[in-house]
Formats: C-alpha cells, sequence, structure tokens
C-alpha cells in the first residue's frame, strides 16, 4: 500500500500535470475536478490552481483528495520509508479490521465536498459530501466478479438513502464491458434503484436532512428522515411486514401516507416511542417510505 502512497511523480511532472488541468478548464469549464489520491505540486501551486478554475467556472466545485505534495509525503519515495508505513498499516489493520470496510479520507485544506469510499457518515454532516463505490469490489467491470461478489440492490440503495438522510448523495460506479454494454448484475441493480425512485421519489428529491437522521424500529430496522418543503419523510431500511411498526424515540404528529400507495397512516405515541399504523399492511418490499404533512 506505500509504494501505491508514496508513487506521486517527482521532477517535470507537477508542470505537467498542472498543465493538463488548465488545459480542461480553458477548453471545456467543467463543473466538476475530480482529483484521486493526491496532487504533485505544493498548496501554494495547488491554490492557485484552484483560484483560476473558480475564476473561469464560478460555481465549480473540488472535492477533497487534492493532497498536495509535502515533506512528509516525499518521505514515501524512500523504499525504507514505505516498508516502515506497510508494516504500521498490517499491524492497524490485525488490531482493528473494521477499520478498513471502507475509506474516508482526511481532511485537505481545500475542498467543497467530502468523498468516503465503500464508506458511510455516521451522522448529519454540515459539509456537502459524496459517497463514492462500485456494485461490487471493483471500479469497472470485472470479468471475475461472480453475482456473490455484487452488493446486493438493497445494500445499495440502503447506502443512497443514508446518504440523502445526512446531507450526501450516492456516487455509484456504472462499468460497461469492452463493448459498450452494461453487466447484467449491474443493469440488474440500476432497475432496482429506478424501481424504488418510482414509488418513493418523492422521499429523496428536493430534499434535505431533517433535525436528526436515524432511529431504530423496535425490532432493529434501522429509519431515516428527509424533509420536503411539504412533508417529512421516514424511511425503514428494511423489508417490514404487518400492519405495525413501533420506532423507538420518535414524536411526531401530522397526516402521515404511505408513499408507494397513497394509503393512509396512523400516528400514536407510546410514551417515548411511536408506532405507524397502515392501512393495508405492508408486504414485505424494502425500504417502505412514509410522508408525514407538515
Amino acid at each position: 500500500m506505500a509504494d501505491f502512497m508514496g508513487s506521486t511523480p517527482a521532477g517535470a511532472y507537477p508542470d505537467y500535470a498542472e498543465a493538463q488541468v488548465r488545459e480542461l478548464i480553458e477548453r471545456y469549464e467543467p463543473s466538476v475536478l475530480w482529483n484521486d489520491i493526491s496532487w504533485p505540486a505544493d498548496q501554494d501551486a495547488m491554490n492557485r490552481l484552484f483560484a483560476d478554475f473558480y475564476n473561469a467556472v464560478p460555481d465549480g466545485v473540488v472535492n477533497d483528495r487534492w493532497l498536495s505534495s509535502s515533506p512528509q509525503t516525499n518521505l514515501l519515495r524512500s523504499p525504507e520509508a514505505r516498508r516502515a508505513m506497510d508494516e504500521r498499516i498490517k499491524a492497524r489493520i490485525a488490531k482493528h479490521p473494521e477499520t478498513f470496510d471502507g475509506i474516508i479520507p482526511a481532511p485537505v485544506p481545500h475542498s467543497d465536498f467530502r468523498t468516503p469510499e465503500y464508506a458511510r457518515f455516521p451522522d448529519i454532516q454540515a459539509k456537502k459530501w459524496e459517497a463514492t463505490r462500485g456494485m461490487s469490489h471493483s471500479f469497472g467491470f470485472n470479468r471475475n466478479d461472480a453475482e456473490a461478489d455484487y452488493a446486493s440492490a438493497e445494500t445499495l440503495i440502503g447506502d443512497f438513502i443514508d446518504g440523502v438522510s445526512k446531507n450526501g448523495n450516492l456516487l455509484l460506479n456504472v462499468g460497461p464491458r469492452a463493448n459498450g454494454e452494461i453487466p447484467e448484475p449491474q443493469a440488474a441493480r440500476l432497475k432496482a434503484f429506478g424501481a424504488w425512485l418510482r414509488t418513493n421519489g418523492a422521499s429523496i428529491y428536493g430534499t434535505r436532512p431533517w433535525s436528526r437522521a436515524e432511529r431504530v424500529t423496535s425490532d432493529g430496522l434501522p429509519v431515516r428522515f428527509t424533509q420536503g418543503r411539504e412533508a417529512l419523510n421516514l424511511i425503514v431500511l428494511g423489508a417490514p411486514v404487518g400492519e405495525r411498526l413501533h420506532i423507538r424515540d420518535l414524536e411526531i404528529t401530522g397526516e402521515a401516507r404511505l408513499l408507494a400507495d397513497d394509503s393512509p397512516v396512523t400516528l400514536t405515541q407510546d410514551g417515548p416511542d411511536m408506532t405507524l399504523t397502515f392501512a393495508k399492511p405492508l408486504t414485505g418490499a424494502f425500504a417502505p417510505a412514509v410522508g408525514i404533512a407538515l
């Protein structure tokens, strides 16, 4: 891993890389400068590049993966330093394997949005962010991927809903085959996204985070919230069945409806908890959404 982290070229490369980005800005005025991993120039040179980008594209944004060159990062050009870094990383993985389930880039001096990778933020973020992930372990098409290597549609849709509830969104990679065709496992998951949004899109489009992002049902299903102009939306990240849902530590009043069929939902309090009673029993569809009129 340290070989990868220490692979930023020096010499004439920083000027070459900057010239390429400046050409993209001049010729195409991109809305986003999305860099990955690091940048070979120092922070002052990168700030000048950003300033010229914003002057050319006033509403443009840059992501959080512009880690500038520094004496510390330059140390990784040494084989000895890379070996030492690898040993520290291996020791950390052995002690805390859960830390490496995903990646959240460390904050940099300047960015307009954060980009966790295969990861979620634990709560609502003040700064806009966009989770990025592939449908399998790979970005792009991998002919060796079997069905078991792909995340389920429920996992991907759950990541999406979780992100929106916390002031983020999802950048989901779609990797075509060499002939341009979308592989069937990926197409199936995109169709599942479309089907869920056709039914429940009102809980996503034009919404923002509520005062809280998370609650849980009495049987352990995660619950997320979004807020639109006219409704507070409650989304269960699971496939509940039956006529009632009990949500812990939640108090909301208002006229509620199930977005899937516009049927009424009755809200009642039981101490600190809230019960949703559905006019029609839930059938086990993933992530049912309830709109509560504000």
